[in-house]
């Protein structure tokens, strides 16, 4: 079975996808039933790092919108500046 992506980099890691695929709950529930219930270390830690996690990933992307917005703006300067079609 061919597999792709970076999660496979980490061992003994599932990426949503897969869960998807593999099972018919929602990823609240996998995580109730691999980590236990909502009030136990274990389920508040892997919570808090999801949610961390989410977080980065949002702030990652809307930083590389805007840099790729300002190339965009700072290529048309280049372009206006210097007259070459």
């Amino acid at each position: 079975m061919l597999q792709c992506g970076v999660i496979e980099c980490v061992p003994n890691s599932k990426s949503r996808d897969e869960i998807g695929k593999k099972t018919d709950i929602t990823l609240h529930d996998y995580f109730h039933k691999t980590f236990g219930d909502d009030d136990t270390p274990e389920f508040q830690t892997v919570r808090t790092l999801h949610i961390e996690l989410a977080v980065i990933t949002n702030y990652y992307e809307l930083q590389m919108v805007k840099l790729a917005f300002r190339q965009k703006n700072v290529g048309g300067v280049d372009f206006i500046v210097s007259g070459e079609t």
